[in-house]
C-alpha cells in the first residue's frame, strides 16, 4: 500500500518519540506503507518505506493511505469535478458516509483529495473537509471486521440495555429500601430487567 505525505514529519528509526530522526519527509511526498494498521490497538506511528530507499515511521496523521476507506465526519462536503473550489460541485458527501481515497493532489496553498464513493463516483475533496480512517479490526480467522460497525451495535444493544438496567435496578434498590422490602429486591430487579431489555428492543427497531 503507498501513501502521501500531507504535512511535512519526522521520519523515526522506532515507533516511539525518543528514537533518532532518520529525515524529514515534506508534503507530497510519495512512500511505501510497510507496517499498515491492524489490529484493536491504536499505535500513533506507521511503518514506512521512502522512494530512496529509508525506512522508518512516522505519525499516522501526518499521511494519507491510498486505496483505504475513510469516513466523513463533516455534515456534509461538496465533491468537486476537479481540485479547486471554482469548478462544478459533482456530488455532496454525508456525515459518515464512505469512500475512497485514490490519490492525493498537493497546490502551493492547499491539498485536495482524489476520491471514489461508495458508489464509484469520482471527485475530489478539500482537505479543509474532517473525516476519519474507516479502521478495521481483524479477529483470529483473519477476517476483516469494521470497528465502528461493532462498537455502534453494541451501542444499541447489550450495552444501552445494560446501563438502563443499572439505572432502573438503582431505583429499584432506592424504593426498597425506603419501604423496608428487602427479600422483594431480587424479584423486582428480574422484572424490571425484562422490562429494560424489551424496551431496549423496541427503540432499536423504532431508531
Amino acid at each position: 500500500m503507498n501513501g502521501v505525505i500531507i504535512k511535512n514529519t519526522e521520519l523515526m528509526e522506532s515507533d516511539n518519540k525518543t528514537s533518532m530522526t532518520l529525515k524529514t519527509l515534506m508534503d507530497g511526498e510519495r512512500v511505501e506503507i510497510v507496517k499498515p494498521r491492524v489490529g484493536l490497538y491504536y499505535n500513533p506511528y506507521l511503518g514506512v518505506k521512502t522512494e530512496d530507499g529509508v525506512s522508518g515511521y512516522i505519525k499516522q496523521e501526518s499521511i494519507i493511505e491510498l486505496g483505504s476507506k475513510y469516513i466523513m465526519i463533516e455534515l456534509k462536503s461538496d465533491v468537486y469535478i476537479s481540485s479547486s473550489k471554482d469548478t462544478r460541485v459533482l456530488y455532496t458527501l454525508k456525515v459518515t458516509e464512505r469512500f475512497t481515497i485514490t490519490d492525493v493532489v498537493v497546490n502551493d496553498t492547499e491539498v485536495w483529495y482524489q476520491i471514489k464513493d461508495s458508489n464509484g463516483r469520482p471527485g475530489y475533496i478539500s482537505s479543509d473537509n474532517e473525516f476519519d480512517l474507516a479502521r478495521e479490526v481483524v479477529d483470529q480467522s483473519g477476517r476483516g471486521a469494521n470497528l465502528e460497525r461493532i462498537f455502534n451495535e453494541l451501542a444499541n444493544s447489550g450495552v444501552r440495555v445494560g446501563i438502563e438496567m443499572l439505572v432502573i435496578s438503582g431505583i429499584v434498590m432506592i424504593v426498597c429500601i425506603f419501604l423496608n422490602r428487602f427479600r422483594l429486591l431480587p424479584f423486582m430487579v428480574a422484572i424490571m430487567g425484562v422490562i429494560a431489555i424489551v424496551f431496549g428492543i423496541y427503540k432499536k427497531k423504532r431508531y
